[in-house]
């Protein structure tokens, strides 16, 4: 048993190295220094915004298979900001980030979601489950009435920093069975939830498709889609599945050793397969824990994921560009999260290809500066 930090609140990938990278990009794709440079400075100012550590990322170096007009349509952080600043309502974003705020109303709306047990905060209520404001009460409840195994996640939280699978609890040594972090005692794990400030939700551990979990093993996994809201309705633009492996309880790219899928949106067909980044970006055909065929496969209840998808964005339609992980579960589609606007990195990551298209563009001038899709 450990009573070391269980909760990671930081991503495991190491920070950027960009003398590395600029030097082995001149060693092995023969791109100078200057050339590397005059690349960066230039894509910085263009619509996409991309920061040094993003160019390297998305390997815009390779000047054999990506070509000046195909680096441009790569967008950064910044240049995401600047979109979201424009088109999607603080209102409703706050709404989709709070994730108490945002379990209730995908709940209420009838939407399937994973089953709510209880609540952490100091100071906040809900009538719809108990809510624990002391470490001490957390610890009463997790010994005697939590149902596990379930899943806690921050309040506030993002990309599952801070979350945790408690699989079981044993009573004679009053500790917590948790994935990854092993023996816990429970008085320990109350105080690093309670140290989150904000809060916790705990909810139903998900179990996966029986399809995806021949191939990828017992953690299920998520695809986020990003859908674009207008005022003839909701549209699906991307697909990325989110793959487990490496024994993480979470599907997050960041988490080593997981993987990202390209998928096709009309079908649902799984077209590219990497793990990792830059320079150390690996292409895979196969689960890398299991052997299972990854590419080419079909993501099971796929009209499913599509419409559940685009309702869902019309639940919130002042977000305007909505990223959803839908859950592919032993019990059909079910919402893990809803977000405003998404983090763009994962397509791209996942694609080898921008989000910026003529679609986009075009999609972004009409929503201009915020304006109401519906009076209220």
């Amino acid at each position: 048993m450990t009573d070391a930090a269980v909760l990671q609140l930081e991503p495991t990938q190491p920070k950027a190295d960009f003398a590395r990278n600029m030097i082995q990009v001149r060693s092995k794709f023969k791109k100078s220094l200057p050339s590397q440079v005059i690349d960066i400075f230039r894509l910085s100012r263009g619509k996409g915004k991309l920061s040094p550590e993003e160019y390297y990322n998305y390997r815009l170096f390779d000047d054999k298979h990506m070509r000046a007009e195909e680096k441009r349509a790569f967008i950064g952080h910044n240049g995401m900001r600047q979109i979201y600043g424009r088109i999607i309502s603080p209102f409703f974003r706050g709404m989709a980030h709070d994730k108490l705020i945002a379990d209730a109303m995908v709940r209420g709306a009838g939407f399937p979601c994973p089953d709510a047990y209880a609540v952490y905060h100091r100071n906040r209520r809900c009538s719809a489950m108990p809510v624990l404001a002391t470490p001490e009460a957390l610890a009463d409840f997790l010994r005697e009435e939590m149902p596990l195994p379930c899943f806690a996640k921050p309040l506030n939280g993002w990309q599952s920093r801070g979350v945790a699978l408690i699989e079981s609890y044993d009573d004679k040594a009053d500790v917590l069975n948790l994935a990854e972090a092993g023996r816990v005692s429970v008085q320990t794990f109350a105080q690093e939830i309670d140290a989150l400030k904000n809060g916790a939700l705990f909810q139903e551990a998900l179990r996966p498709h029986p399809s995806l979990a021949k191939s990828c093993g017992p953690r299920v996994s998520t695809v986020r889609t990003i859908t674009l809201v207008d005022e003839s309705g909701a549209s699906l633009y991307l697909a990325t599945w989110k793959v487990p492996a490496s024994g993480n309880i979470a599907d997050n790219f960041w988490r080593s050793g997981n993987l990202l899928a390209d998928v096709d949106m009309e079908t649902g067909v799984v077209r590219r397969v990497i793990r990792g980044v830059g320079l150390d970006l690996e292409l895979h055909e196969t689960h890398p824990d299991t052997g299972e065929p990854l590419v080419g496969m079909n993501l099971p209840d796929w009209g499913a994921v599509r419409q559940l998808s685009e309702d869902l964005a019309l639940l919130l339609p002042e977000l305007r560009i909505v990223a959803s992980d839908i859950g592919l579960t032993d019990k059909g589609s079910v919402v893990v999260e809803v977000n405003d606007g998404g983090d763009m990195t994962l397509p791209q990551l996942a694609s080898g290809k921008g989000i910026i298209t003529p679609e986009m563009e075009s999609f972004v001038e009409k929503s201009g500066k915020y304006k109401k899709l519906f009076v209220v």
